[in-house]
């Protein structure tokens, strides 16, 4: 469980960034699961790696972990095209050294300059808790998040698995759009066949004043979405009921494919 957990938050904090700007490594550590860290590591450190690209690695490492029922440590070698350009650690530091997985079944095209982790430490990562209320890291203003879960009377009951890898698409999809945009109507986000899910968010369209639904409240709602699971013990379909500043903005609804 610590690892997804720390997954989801890796991926939740760098799908906030600007894609096209570049990451001069990161290093990720949750509170709740210290015995687990993801590092990431850019070929060349004087260039680093773009956030879009980072959090493509990640994303396929986690989703091949969930895949194939794996929760060892790892490297993961990412490419873009044919060239190396970063290498993320997924470490138990009190544990063996990590195997290595290598993406795109590429083979290890060498080893990185060693990343002082201190100063790797993304000052935008935040705690997996479906009850605080945070700001938003990209939002300018003072506005605080609360997101309310709740499960439906007749929710079907999902895997842990599932909840993970929808989760993960989720934050991949929500990604690209900055996070101060707004969502205006209504966004449907699908998993593959395998895991047949599907998220759908809809915003409240009679608003015609701040809050908005920014894409920044949809990924940090998305980001507790599994704590919440956690602490219920109960992994099954939800209704997430998204508020800013105590307003209501937008709402998101997890099912099963019909």
């Amino acid at each position: 469980m610590s690892l997804l957990m720390l997954g989801v938050n890796s991926l939740a904090t760098l799908a906030l960034k600007d894609p096209r700007a570049s990451s001069h490594g990161a290093y990720y550590r949750l509170a709740e699961y210290p015995a687990v860290t993801l590092t990431i590591y850019p070929r060349d450190r004087s260039r680093g790696v773009t956030y879009d690209v980072a959090l493509q690695c990640v994303f396929f490492g986690m989703n091949y972990f969930i895949s194939n029922g794996l929760s060892k440590n790892a490297s993961l070698d990412c490419f873009w095209d044919t060239t190396l350009v970063a290498q993320v650690i997924l470490d138990r530091p009190t544990t063996a050294a990590p195997s290595a997985i290598t993406a795109a079944s590429k083979a290890n095209a060498g080893t990185l300059e060693s990343l002082d982790r201190s100063s790797a430490i993304d000052p935008d990562s935040t705690k997996l808790s479906p009850s605080t209320d945070i700001p938003n890291p990209k939002n300018t203003t003072s506005s605080t998040l609360t997101t309310h879960f709740s499960y439906p009377d007749s929710a079907h009951p999902m895997t842990i698995a599932s909840v993970f890898i929808t989760t993960l698409t989720v934050l991949k999809a929500l990604a690209p759009y900055p996070a101060t945009d707004i969502m205006t109507h209504h966004k449907t986000i699908e998993t593959d066949p395998r895991w047949d899910t599907i998220v759908r968010f809809s915003a409240d369209a009679a608003r015609t004043e701040l809050p908005f639904c920014d894409y920044g409240w949809l990924i940090e709602s998305t980001r507790r979405m599994p704590a919440f699971m956690v602490e219920r013990g109960r992994w099954a379909e939800v209704v997430v009921v998204i508020f800013v500043d105590g307003v209501f903005v937008c709402d998101a609804l997890l099912e099963k494919g019909r």
